[in-house]
């Protein structure tokens, strides 16, 4: 009966001969047999390694493809970690049932009225399929901890900034008196686009942020055939047929009582926190990418033995 040789056995043959050992040295001293027997033993045991090295391959590049998209996510973090536009204005009227949404770069946040807090700020990397497979990795890393201060520190920012333009609203509607429209059919009336370019002037204002247009002085502002323009661009502010130098008067007083809401107010001071903890939630997730790694381990991490 031949002798049967296990795959242990001819595991070793293969060593043997990648070695440098022939086949007919290998049957006459290590196996003791014929060498027809040899290298099917050695064919065999090649077939093995062979699967097993593929094997292995697959399991790096499904490893390497997983750290990828894990170093991808956190790169999508990073760009979403800014502050909000510096001409960003919350209207009173694009409210909808004391909420509102607010779409920004990489992230949304809804905002409730009334509340010192949102009902869900999410940045689109937490949408991904990735995302709990990265806090898994990183379970204890400052990152999330960061994170959760920038939500904070934005939505306290926000809110302020709603405030600010409720209030300044409030403040062009009492100084004028009139309809706060979005055409030229209601007359008298002030255009959106007053409101906007006041708000937005009073915002950069309270940032401390530097700018060169004013509408504090009555000569900036012309009133001609019942319009009241914007001499620096010619956009039309009020109609107010008849009473145009008193519409003037009025939308130059609101300005002036709305700069002075800019002063001393809360939206700088939210302004700084924000920066603040944009900075530190940036420099967590950028020393994240910077490593090139994302350390840990998670279900996938397991399921591939490792």
């Amino acid at each position: 009966m031949p002798k049967k040789f296990s795959p242990i056995d001819q595991k070793n043959w293969l060593e043997l001969y990648e070695s440098g050992k022939t086949e007919k040295w290998i049957a006459r001293n290590e196996a003791h047999c014929n060498v027809r027997t040899v290298k099917k033993g050695i064919a065999q045991a090649r077939l093995v390694k062979d699967a097993r090295d593929a094997k292995v391959e697959l399991i790096k590049e499904a490893l390497r493809k997983h750290q990828d998209n894990l170093l991808k996510l956190v790169g999508e973090i990073i760009p979403a970690l800014g502050l909000p536009p510096e001409d960003l204005i919350i209207l009173p009227w694009n409210w909808k049932c004391d909420r509102i949404l607010i779409r920004l770069d990489g992230a949304r946040c809804e905002l409730q009225k009334g509340e010192a807090r949102a009902v869900n700020v999410t940045l689109d990397a937490e949408i991904r399929d990735e995302w709990e497979l990265l806090q898994e990795h990183l379970r204890s890393d400052p990152l999330w901890a960061a994170l959760v201060q920038w939500k904070k520190a934005l939505v306290a920012h926000l809110l302020e900034r709603a405030e600010f333009d409720d209030k300044a609203v409030a403040v062009l509607q009492n100084k004028t008196s009139f309809k706060i429209v979005n055409n030229r059919d209601v007359s008298p009336q002030v255009a959106h686009s007053a409101v906007d370019l006041f708000l937005k002037l009073n915002q950069r204002e309270a940032l401390g942020i530097s700018q060169s247009l004013s509408l504090e002085k009555s000569n900036d502002l012309d009133a001609t055939t019942g319009l009241v323009a914007n001499d620096h661009n010619r956009k039309v502010f009020a109609e107010a047929i008849g009473s145009e130098e008193q519409c003037k008067k009025d939308l130059v007083d609101a300005f002036r009582e709305i700069a002075a809401l800019s002063k001393g107010g809360l939206l700088a001071d939210t302004y700084r926190a924000l920066a603040e903890a944009t900075t530190r939630a940036a420099r967590a997730a950028k020393e994240i990418s910077l490593l090139g790694l994302v350390l840990g381990q998670c279900r996938i991490c397991r399921r591939f033995g490792v």
